[in-house]
């Protein structure tokens, strides 16, 4: 299961109907083993692209930033989105 159906499947106001109860026990699964990380200091921070040390901008011809360079994924993306394999350098953003 992706994080973001299990997400989907944990929000109170997502209805759907559901043949057997997997679905829901592996969201709440997923969503225990997440709350024990945070807990337990363990779960990586979430960063936005802008603001992570794997980021490099990507200029137009005028040197304006247009888009994002992730380094550890290869993709590139607006600034504002975020990533949970990232890291703060504590300096970059915008």
């Amino acid at each position: 299961m992706t994080l973001d159906r299990a997400i989907e499947i944990l929000d109170p106001e997502h209805r759907e109907r559901y043949e057997s109860i997997d679905p829901i026990n592996e969201a709440c699964r997923i969503g225990m083993n997440a709350l024990k990380q945070i807990r337990d200091g363990k779960l990586v921070e979430v960063v936005r692209c802008y603001e992570c040390s794997f980021a490099s901008p990507a200029t137009d011809e005028y040197g304006d930033v247009v888009s994002w360079f992730c380094a550890l994924s290869g993709d590139e993306n607006d600034g504002d989105d975020y990533c949970h394999r990232g890291e703060w350098d504590g300096k970059t953003g915008l």
